[in-house]
């Protein structure tokens, strides 16, 4: 299933300058050392100037979503110059791989060269990597950032035979994808197992290991990965 796209030129309204961004007891501040200022209407025409115009989705025809949530959501967007564009509607398109933005009745894709830092939407953060296509969500923050690619599946409509109803198509929430970025929209680092983290953490090997013997931690856990992001905040 594809959306069919057009390019779009437009100036986005800019709000004011809070951001809201829950994190872990021992997670950093993601604002912290950016000096932000807040980017003016011009800087953030030239970095937008030429953006997807989305087709929205019928979801009244499908089950499930491509959206982590059909709402948009106010957020801020965080660029490597360190300029904050505020009070903006956003969401993420999972299917897509892709965050939007509202502009009056119009829902945009933000340019995939747009240089972004972070973005914030509601209370979760995206950010991009080096080596790597899309957007991460954060998960847990500290000296090290733990990161997941949400993906979703498309099932395409099933007609009805003599012993099934017909199904509407549907997307399908898929296991995600853990990564450990060792700096903001750096490179990302996959984590398939306790191996991965120790060769990314080579630092601390040894205190890794007797911690992931102690606990029985299991990567493919996300309640274990925040427990050793906890762990590992707490021993740097």
């Amino acid at each position: 299933m594809k959306l069919k796209c057009f390019v779009f030129i437009g100036v986005l309204f800019v709000g004011g300058i809070q951001i809201a961004v829950a994190q872990s007891r021992a997670a950093v501040d993601l604002r912290s050392n950016l000096g932000m200022y807040s980017g003016d209407l011009l800087n953030f025409y030239n970095e937008v100037s030429r953006n997807k115009m989305m087709e929205p989705f019928d979801l009244t025809e499908i089950d499930g979503s491509p959206y982590l949530d059909n709402e948009f959501k106010k957020g801020n967007v965080i660029t490597k110059d360190s300029v904050q564009y505020a009070g903006l509607e956003l969401r993420y398109n999972i299917y897509n791989d892709a965050l939007e933005f509202r502009k009056n009745d119009l829902d945009i894709e933000l340019n995939e060269n747009f240089p972004l830092l972070y973005a914030v939407v509601g209370d979760d953060v995206f950010v991009k990597a080096s080596n790597a296509a899309g957007y991460f969500q954060v998960v847990q923050t500290g000296d090290a950032f733990l990161v997941k690619k949400i993906k979703v599946k498309f099932v395409d409509r099933k007609e009805a035979t003599g012993y099934q109803a017909a199904k509407k198509p549907s997307f399908k929430l898929l296991k995600p994808d853990y990564f450990v970025e060792k700096e903001l929209s750096g490179e990302a680092f996959r984590v398939e197992s306790n191996e991965d983290l120790l060769r990314i953490f080579s630092d601390r090997q040894d205190e890794i290991e007797t911690y992931f013997k102690k606990e029985k931690i299991k990567v493919s856990k996300e309640s274990d990965l925040i427990k050793f992001w906890d762990y590992y905040n707490s021993i740097k």
